[in-house]
């Protein structure tokens, strides 16, 4: 693919850890304007030859856990270390205007002021996985500007919400002291996804129902075993408010890492990663190109008006509606 001089120039400086360019080369990434998704995927291109390798963390809880409020903690702290931090803060969706609902840079305010920290808050969209389509492209962006420590910010955890799971180096799953509902996710296999279990908010007067909570998860994972990997998540309680825990914490996520790369899992979870990426952005432009189609967009819209219709039955109406699209397309 030949590269634009201008593109160029935005290289260099995304490069040269310009947060303002690469703030604009994020908004490509994450637009559905054709030009701009071209030069999206051209800076992306040449941003694929960087070979420095940065920590992606996916950092993952019920709303009201304290993801934002732990990951301004721990990036700070690391940045104090030398390291330089960006956190890709996936909000919920306006289903009016799709645009983020929260904005974490206003629950990250001192984080968001640090030269070595950068954060991003996006849109969901339609996406079910607790993250937008663009975030992987926004990872490499990322990385391309120096930032060795990338957070994953996503809106809570559901079975489907699990596709961060995909583009992550390591899962940290938070959970509320008292959360009767977070406890359930141990059935919903969404513990088994994680690396690192951390029991949230150990102060104040809840300190006893955080250690209890700790206690019951410590022996619930003892009879879970990882889908993966002979591995059993390492498992803290912590109060960001108080910065307990947090140095033990960011200990346990620096072990963990070298333990998976000494292993090779490190290395093989990337790989794998890169083949869903593809098989996914493969499906979305596929079903992209094909809706764009004047014959396609005509029976969607025809069906669409059949819905309003008090007896059509959803699932019946689905199938005729594939049925006369893959006669307009000559398919099988």
């Amino acid at each position: 693919m030949s590269f634009d001089p201008a593109l160029d120039e935005i290289y260099t400086r995304i490069k040269d850890g310009d947060k303002v360019f690469l703030a604009r080369a994020i908004t490509w990434a994450e637009s559905s304007n054709e030009a701009y998704r071209t030069k999206a995927i051209k800076l992306l291109e040449r941003c694929s030859t960087n070979k420095s390798i940065s920590l992606r963390i996916a950092v993952t809880g019920s709303p009201g856990v304290g993801k934002s409020t732990l990951i301004e903690a721990l990036g700070i702290s690391l940045i104090q270390k030398g390291f330089k931090v960006a956190v890709l803060a996936v909000d919920p969706s306006s289903t009016e205007s799709h645009g983020s609902i929260l904005g974490d840079k206003t629950r990250m305010s001192e984080l968001s002021q640090q030269i070595n920290a950068y954060v991003r808050p996006s849109p969901t969209g339609l996406e079910l996985g607790g993250v937008n389509s663009s975030t992987r492209e926004s990872i490499l962006l990322c990385e391309a500007a120096g930032f060795n420590i990338i957070f994953i910010e996503t809106v809570g955890v559901g079975q489907s919400e699990v596709e961060v799971k995909g583009m992550s180096d390591l899962f940290l799953l938070l959970l509320n002291p008292g959360g009767g509902d977070d406890l359930q996710g141990i059935k919903k296999g969404i513990i088994e996804l994680a690396d690192i279990i951390a029991v949230t908010k150990y102060d104040g007067n809840l300190k006893t129902s955080s250690q209890n909570a700790f206690s019951f998860i410590k022996q619930s994972v003892q009879v879970l075993k990882h889908s993966s990997r002979n591995f059993e998540p390492r498992i803290i309680n912590i109060s960001a408010i108080e910065n307990y825990h947090i140095d033990e914490l960011e200990s346990i996520i620096f072990e963990v890492e070298k333990a998976y790369k000494s292993t090779g899992h490190f290395e093989k979870n990337r790989n794998e990663q890169n083949t869903r990426w593809f098989e996914l952005g493969f499906q979305k432009q596929l079903f992209e190109a094909i809706r764009r189609e004047e014959s396609v967009q005509s029976i969607i819209s025809n069906f669409r008006k059949k819905t309003l219709e008090a007896n059509v039955f959803i699932p019946l109406a689905i199938e005729e509606a594939l049925k006369e699209i893959k006669i307009k397309l000559q398919l099988k």
